[in-house]
């Protein structure tokens, strides 16, 4: 049940990464092979039938060797640092287009680091939390808001 096209993935990720399209989809197709190399079979399954088929088949494709992920990418126009960056925003890319279902069996699988990109993404903008209290209101427990301030008449100014 693929909800989403190749196209649409990369577009998402190089929006992300700020990568090229050309890039973008030739380290796409490693970094989820890489991130699938964590999951049992049915987590596969899972996260293969809502990617695209150009990336399901990664999902499939076993190494014989463990690389770590950003290794997978790293090319004389790649730097550690850049793949590092790479990884994060395809992270990023991936909490976007795929289920709760599945994001919840990539994070429950991944090193922590890479769990803790898997953030599906917020409705709002602003993810901290609001203070009850603003400048305007004034201080917890004041009774004089700003909007009823007004100058001390026995100060002067000078």
């Amino acid at each position: 049940m693929v909800m989403v096209t190749i196209a649409a993935v990369v577009s998402r990720f190089v929006s992300h990464s700020g990568a090229t399209a050309e890039l973008a989809g030739s380290v796409a197709p490693e970094i989820v092979a890489g991130i699938a190399a964590y999951l049992t079979p049915a987590q596969r399954d899972l996260v293969a039938d809502e990617l695209p088929e150009e990336l399901a088949t990664e999902v499939w494709r076993v190494d014989l060797l463990a690389t770590p992920i950003e290794e997978r990418i790293l090319g004389p126009s790649i730097s550690v640092g850049r793949a590092h960056e790479l990884v994060a925003s395809m992270c990023r890319t991936l909490a976007e287009v795929l289920s709760i279902e599945a994001i919840d069996a990539l994070r429950s699988s991944l090193p922590s680091e890479l769990g803790a990109w898997l953030e599906p993404p917020s409705n709002s903008l602003d993810r901290s939390p609001r203070s009850a209290y603003t400048l305007a209101s004034g201080r917890p427990g004041s009774s004089h808001p700003i909007s009823e301030a007004h100058p001390d008449p026995t100060r002067t100014i000078r």
